[in-house]
């Protein structure tokens, strides 16, 4: 019994450092991507897309999409339609309503994309 017991705290305290470590992940890449926001409102796209990536890497979403949204204006990089394209879709994939919206948006005006308005 006693066996078990330690068994059930040593899961518990596993889970507990899991669920910590993916917070502060998050935390971190929040991070990131407000300082990228921040570059890139100043347009020092070399710096924003630095963090872009770096938060992207950490699972943000919005780096993501901020990424794809990058290579679509050309800011700061050459503009690449099929990188804009890859950029939102997986930041569609983690539930982006944002990247679905600019998916939409490069159907709907052929960019990158052959034109499809379904």
């Amino acid at each position: 019994m006693l066996v078990v017991l330690k068994k059930r705290v040593w899961q518990v305290v596993l889970l507990l450092a899991m669920a910590l470590g993916v917070c502060y992940a998050n935390s971190q890449a929040e991070e990131y991507y407000k300082m990228a926001k921040s570059y890139d409102e100043n347009k020092d796209y070399s710096k924003a897309l630095q963090y872009y990536q770096k938060a992207a890497e950490m699972g943000s979403a919005n780096a993501y999409t901020d990424l794809g949204l990058m290579y679509a204006k050309g800011e700061g990089v050459a503009k690449d339609y099929s990188k804009a394209l890859q950029y939102y879709q997986k930041a569609a994939e983690m539930g982006s309503a944002d990247a679905y919206n600019k998916l939409g948006l490069m159907y709907d005006m052929g960019e990158g994309v052959e034109q499809d308005y379904s």
